[in-house]
């Protein structure tokens, strides 16, 4: 039994349908205005010698790390000010641009730095979008630099992609001097990247 179509004009098709679209602003819009309106700001971070104005529930929604300076009877919370020694204010600069507009410029520039920032404050979405980037800019001049930076910061995703770059293109890096300082620099992290280096081969193998 066949299936018969029936296909309709429209009516008129010269009405214009982008009417029937709400012209409200997205709500990223309306972080991004709030990114630049220090007049309502309510909390100020001084990161070295520079001073960053922010508002408290944009800053706690992504962090859990913040939130509890925010949430508990801690200095933070009385005199909303924070103080960050360890970041430079160029980093921070780009955490605030990702909190308030959920990009950040010049991703693959920042990326390694961001990736500390974003571990230590737990902003997970953050630590992310830094790790996709990272795994981009994969070459075997970096890469043991990067294993290292993935261990430290726990990017388990980052982690995963180097070992396997590093672990596919052995037989470029087994006499390399990267791979000779990444042993003397790092012995522990490099024993436990040979014994799953070795565990991996034994699979492919068997």
């Amino acid at each position: 039994m066949g299936l018969d179509f029936t296909i309709y004009e429209p009516l008129n098709s010269s009405i214009d349908t982008s009417l029937c679209i709400p012209s409200k602003c997205p709500m990223i819009e309306d972080y991004r205005k709030l990114h630049k309106d220090e007049i309502t700001s309510d909390v100020i971070i001084n990161v070295r010698d520079e001073k960053f104005k922010a508002h408290k529930v944009c800053l706690i929604a992504p962090s859990p790390v913040l939130a509890t300076m925010f949430s508990h009877e801690m200095m933070e919370k009385k005199t909303n000010k924070i103080d960050i020694i360890d970041l430079s204010p160029t980093t921070f600069e780009k955490v605030l641009e990702y909190i308030y507009t959920d990009e950040v410029t010049d991703l693959d520039h920042h990326a390694e730095d961001l990736l500390g920032a974003a571990d230590k404050y737990q902003i997970q979405s953050l630590k992310d979008v830094c790790q996709e980037s990272i795994c981009k800019t994969l070459t075997q001049e970096n890469a043991f630099k990067i294993l290292v930076l993935a261990d430290l910061h726990n990017a388990d995703q980052l982690l995963k992609f180097t070992t396997n770059f590093i672990s596919v293109n052995m037989n470029n890096f087994i006499e390399s001097q990267e791979f000779l300082d990444f042993k003397e620099e790092n012995p522990v992290l490099a024993s436990d990247f040979l014994t799953r280096f070795v565990v991996s081969l034994n699979n492919l193998i068997s």
